[in-house]
């Protein structure tokens, strides 16, 4: 009888269960970690890429770092109120004056007939440009699809 960790062990039942169990979780945390260690060693996988190519995981740094800082830029714009999305979010009058042109359009056939006809006259341009591009013959009309109402 003694102090200490081995005179306990011997002597209490309950110490020596609990021992015995936290090494059993101990041996099988292990092989877990070495399973998983052995198949990130032969993956080709992203995090495996990352652990073997210093370069890609600095050019992916990089790359994360660089995005942060232009949400970070693009957040403090909106928050000082720079810009247009910034006016929309932060002042409810912009949003109730396009509301407000919205309905008057809505109310108005001519109006409704202009933004159709303009917007169809668009969707052509981008149509015969995309075309052009491709370097394909040029068919005289676009596809043709149902344009969302006006609110």
């Amino acid at each position: 009888e003694g102090d200490g960790l081995l005179p306990a062990l011997v002597n209490d039942t309950e110490l020596r269960d609990r021992f015995a169990s936290t090494l059993d979780h101990l041996d099988a945390s292990t092989a877990e970690l070495n399973q998983l260690i052995e198949e990130l060693a032969s993956s080709d996988g992203l995090l495996s890429r990352l652990m073997k190519d210093e370069a890609l995981a600095d050019e992916l740094l990089a790359d994360v770092r660089g995005l942060l800082d232009q949400l970070n830029r693009a957040s403090e714009k909106l928050n000082r109120g720079e810009g247009t999305v910034s006016r929309l979010l932060n002042d409810p009058s912009v949003y109730e004056a396009i509301s407000d042109i919205l309905v008057g359009v809505n109310e108005s056939r001519m109006l409704r007939w202009l933004l159709r006809n303009r917007q169809r006259a668009g969707v052509r341009q981008r149509y015969e440009e995309a075309q052009s591009e491709a370097g394909g013959e040029q068919e005289t009309d676009p596809p043709r699809r149902e344009s969302p109402p006006v609110p």
